[in-house]
Parts: C-alpha cells; structure tokens; sequence
C-alpha cells in the first residue's frame, strides 16, 4: 500500500503512538487522502490497535488470534492488586452468567479466556465488547 519504506515505517512508527479514537481517524483519513482507499490488510491494523486499547481497559496484558480461536491473557503477576478489583470480579460473575461466551482457562500459572469461532480482528472487537468494561 504505501511503497517507500521509510515513510511506511515512520507511520508504523505513528500509528503505535496513537492514545484515542480521534486521532486514529484522523491518522486513517490521512492515509486515505494520501495513498488512496485503505486495503483490508491496512484496516484491519488499524482495528488491532483499536483491539489492543480495549484489552488493556479490560485488563488483559496479552492476546493472540490464531486458527479461529482468540485467547486473552490475564496479568501473568498472580499477586497483581487486578485479581482483587471490582473489574476482574465483574468479569467473573458475567462468565459464571454466561458459561457459553468463552473458556475461563488456567495453563502454566496463566489465566486467560479462549474464544472459539473469531474470524479476525473485527470479531475479536466484538467478543472483548461483549465482557464487562469499565467506565
């Protein structure tokens, strides 16, 4: 989409520094204005730092979507003051409401939840928004 290197890097570079919606969108129309119609490829990296900022108000430190399966690290701090907030709890007791949504799992000291189905970014947007998320 954008050939030069250095100026691909260098709004990589942007893109990653990016803290709101406002300025993602105007870092999106920017692009658009520039090199044309985002490709797919382009808008789902933008989504994925949309992804990223959601995970990390809910409390997730890690994710990884692969194969159809979303998966959604907890802090691997097990002492972490997180496991004692009201958040983590309101999660807790949505999942205990909801057995169907996803997979409370613990792997090698590891808490996190599994999402089966996900076909990309988007739907893993739409899974993380459907847990409780704080104001």
């Amino acid at each position: 989409y954008i050939t030069n290197i250095t100026e691909r890097l260098n709004l990589y570079k942007e893109l990653d520094s990016i803290e709101n919606e406002t300025d993602l969108i105007n870092f999106s129309n920017r692009l658009s204005d520039r090199f044309g119609p985002l490709p797919e490829p382009s808008l789902s990296l933008i989504n994925t730092v949309r992804l990223r900022w959601l995970a990390k108000k809910i409390g997730f430190e890690r994710l990884v979507l692969r194969n159809n399966r979303f998966t959604s690290y907890f802090t691997s701090n097990p002492d972490s003051p997180y496991y004692q907030s009201a958040q983590f709890g309101s999660i807790l007791k949505f999942l205990q409401e909801n057995p169907d949504y996803c997979k409370l799992k613990e792997e090698r000291n590891r808490l996190f939840l599994t999402f089966k189905d996900v076909d990309g970014i988007t739907e893993a947007i739409g899974k993380l928004n459907g847990l409780p998320i704080p104001a």
